[in-house]
């Protein structure tokens, strides 16, 4: 079948949609009308086909609106064939310029056809992100190219897939407390600071409360109840009860600061640095592919904790969970036991997954609990088998928005 006659049959499938009586006859002399007059002149061809078809205005008119649809002139024809041409051209050049971007250690990274095509038609400022991370493990692909090829080419193709799956917040633009913070940009960052001084504020408000309600109660102190009883001649009027101040568990804070984090960083360290009194001390690490100590002065402002962040030589390097556990757990003198609550910032990019996912379930049996603040969307998990693995041996919190962040705060000081 020519594609005229594809047209033709499409054509008249759709006035039989318009309410047009078109049977085998009509079909059979709408062949013999295009087999004589030819494509060469679709005027002449559009009057034939009408006169045969059209019956009354009505259908006239539905006979010219998709009469336009489905045949076009010569001229038009061309026109669309150039244009698809051009569009093929210009994909091929931004295929190219895909591969080029898409590379490291002068080795094309290889990445499947459909997520190079979803590389394509991300933005230019999420591009030059993917750019930067690359670069930024440039170095370590040097000093460990078996393992940082791998991780990389892992790295950059689960987060085409996020990309490609158009999962996470998206919101208006003013709308910082749901808006995901990856999308935070350098302009948003004085108002995402107020705001979460504000959550900060609120949240304090709720756990004081709390902790008045839960001290509220206690076991009942027979000896002082039966003493006041005495005074009011045996009856027991006022009840006395033992209270006892509630338990603070230790706080031992484990915060990535690899390339991908560290901005989500200095905000969770935020709430974390203004909730921390809740604690009965709170220790705080910081984490790429070693392991750094950082002080609670440290920790007061932005500039400060950037600045000592770039001292550590932890940043621009790559992100080794189980490296920075076995560093954890070899400290002297311990800093974690069973009254311990452990509260890992990090997206679970680690390289070396079931190492990782090991090392958590050993560093799990040394302490009372595990609590993993992520900020990558809950809807996003199951394309990470790293995620996957590490989540069996802790509680994993979504914090991909300030909100949800100060959600996971609030229920880490408790």
């Amino acid at each position: 079948m020519t594609s005229y006659t594809e047209s033709l049959v499409t054509f008249l499938r759709a006035l039989r949609g318009e309410g047009l009586s078109i049977g085998v006859s009509e079909v059979r002399d709408a062949l013999t009308v295009m087999e004589t007059l030819g494509f060469d002149d679709r005027d002449t061809l559009q009057i034939g086909l009408r006169s045969l078809l059209a019956k009354n205005l009505d259908q006239q008119q539905a006979f010219s609106a998709q009469f336009d649809r489905h045949f076009v002139s010569l001229a038009e024809a061309r026109r669309r064939e150039i244009e698809a041409w051009n569009l093929e051209q210009l994909r091929q050049q931004q295929l190219k310029e895909a591969e080029r971007d898409l590379r490291y250690d002068n080795r094309p990274i290889p990445i499947r056809e459909d997520l190079k095509d979803v590389y394509i038609q991300m933005s230019e400022a999420d591009k030059d992100k993917i750019r930067r991370y690359i670069d930024t493990f440039s170095e370590n692909t040097k000093r460990m190219p078996a393992l940082y090829r791998s991780y990389i080419h892992h790295m950059i193709e689960q987060q085409l897939l996020m990309e490609d799956a158009a999962l996470g917040v998206q919101n208006d633009a003013d709308d910082l407390l749901h808006r995901d913070i990856s999308r935070f940009e350098e302009r948003d960052i004085p108002r995402a600071i107020d705001l979460i001084a504000q959550l900060t504020r609120k949240l304090n408000r709720q756990l004081n409360r709390r902790r008045k309600q839960r001290s509220a109660h206690g076991t009942l102190d027979f000896k002082r109840t039966i003493g006041d009883g005495l005074r009011t001649g045996g009856a027991l009027v006022h009840l006395r009860f033992r209270r006892r101040p509630p338990q603070r568990r230790r706080l031992v804070l484990l915060c990535d600061v690899s390339g991908s984090m560290l901005q989500f960083s200095e905000f969770a360290l935020r709430f974390i640095y203004a909730l921390q009194r809740s604690a009965a001390d709170c220790t705080t690490f910081l984490f790429s592919e070693g392991l750094a100590v950082m002080s609670p002065h440290q920790m007061a402002d932005v500039d400060r904790f950037r600045r000592h962040v770039k001292q550590s030589g932890l940043l621009g390097r790559g992100t080794d969970l189980s490296e920075a556990l076995r560093a954890l757990m070899a400290r002297r003198p311990p800093v974690l036991n069973s009254n311990t609550l452990l509260l890992i910032v990090s997206d679970g990019k680690s390289v070396d997954p079931p190492t990782a996912a090991a090392m958590l379930a050993r560093t799990r049996r040394l302490t009372g609990q595990i609590l993993w603040l992520n900020p990558i969307a809950e809807g996003q998990w199951d394309l990470s088998p790293c995620i996957t693995a590490l989540r069996e041996n802790c509680t994993m919190l979504c914090c991909s928005t300030l909100e949800q962040l100060a959600d996971a705060c609030g229920k880490a000081f408790l």
